[in-house]
């Protein structure tokens, strides 16, 4: 289950976070993209993260998944759109000479941050 691991690097880059900006009083939501075709189950994702957080400050972080599409370039007669996973065929000729243009990303698409402020 490497989604642990990921789980592991997301809050290492939480952590880092914190360090490098220190007026940041906590880190509300972070956004993860995932590709249909990334090899990364959002649920499997979610609930390693839940777990690894559990007894950190992210405890109360929300972690938001955006499912991202499969989307295919056809190398044959230049049409592009979005396709179901395991089914790259161009939509418009029927050839199987495509490219897949996106579906396969995994990242860190936002920070939410709560910031210290000072009382006067």
């Amino acid at each position: 289950m490497h989604e642990i691991s990921l789980a592991q690097q997301l809050l290492k880059r939480l952590y880092d976070e914190l360090d490098k900006r220190p007026e940041i009083s906590c880190i509300e939501s972070v956004k993860i993209s995932i590709g249909e075709l990334s090899c990364v189950e959002p649920g499997s994702f979610k609930r390693a993260f839940r777990l690894l957080a559990e007894e950190t400050e992210f405890v109360e972080t929300e972690l938001e998944i955006e499912r991202l599409a499969v989307r295919i370039s056809c190398q044959s007669c230049g049409n592009s759109g979005i396709v179901q996973p395991g089914k790259l065929l161009c939509s418009n000729c029927g050839t199987a000479l495509t490219r897949i243009v996106s579906g396969t990303e995994f990242y860190l698409d936002s920070i939410t941050v709560g910031e210290n402020i000072e009382e006067k």
